[in-house]
């Protein structure tokens, strides 16, 4: 299964479009991609939303609102779902494609992994279970864990164009990142 159908994923990258921000500190369209890549990767959600460009963050934070009032409906806090993993980005390469006035492209290379604690994600699904009034056994939790297990530290490629635009002089990430969706992590 191909990242886009893990809920950590879209929450990830969703949730770096959640804070208002609008535009950097006027950086070159490279530094603005290589800030939010770093920013994605310690789920510094409000460093990331400086550099998304008002659209993308009013756009992307109703669908993670969404998915937040549904976990939060459940009893569930999504703060301990995004605790439970760690994204790494490896050798991470950027190239500033084209620049037209107020447009840019920016080239993204590398590789990517996400870690789970385990721990962590077992008491999220614990949690779970038991407001969908589910039991779960220890050893069900223990068999899903060693799943995770298996599949964390997966590197795969990562490559793809960002688009950037200025806005109020500054420029800022006018992307979904669509790219990314396509990330193979290996479920």
């Amino acid at each position: 299964m191909k990242a886009r159908h893990f809920l950590f994923v879209a929450l990830l990258f969703a949730l770096t479009l959640v804070a208002c921000g609008g535009g950097g500190d006027g950086d070159k369209p490279v530094a603005v991609v290589e800030k939010v890549v770093k920013a994605m990767e310690t789920l510094d959600v409000e460093e990331a939303s400086k550099y998304f460009c008002k659209d993308k963050q009013d756009e992307l934070a109703q669908t993670l609102e969404s998915g937040f009032e549904e976990l939060e409906a459940l009893g569930m806090d999504p703060d301990e779902l995004l605790a439970a993993f760690k994204l790494n980005m490896k050798d991470m390469k950027y190239e500033e494609k084209s620049t037209d006035g107020d447009k840019a492209v920016v080239g993204v290379s590398g590789n990517m992994s996400l870690d789970f604690d385990t721990d962590k994600l077992k008491e999220f699904f614990k949690k779970a279970a038991e407001a969908a009034g589910q039991e779960v056994t220890d050893e069900q939790l223990d068999m899903m864990m060693g799943m995770f297990t298996a599949m964390g530290g997966q590197e795969a490629p990562v490559e793809g164009d960002v688009e950037l635009v200025k806005e109020d002089g500054k420029w800022v990430v006018c992307d979904e990142l669509d790219f990314l969706n396509e990330v193979d992590l290996g479920f």
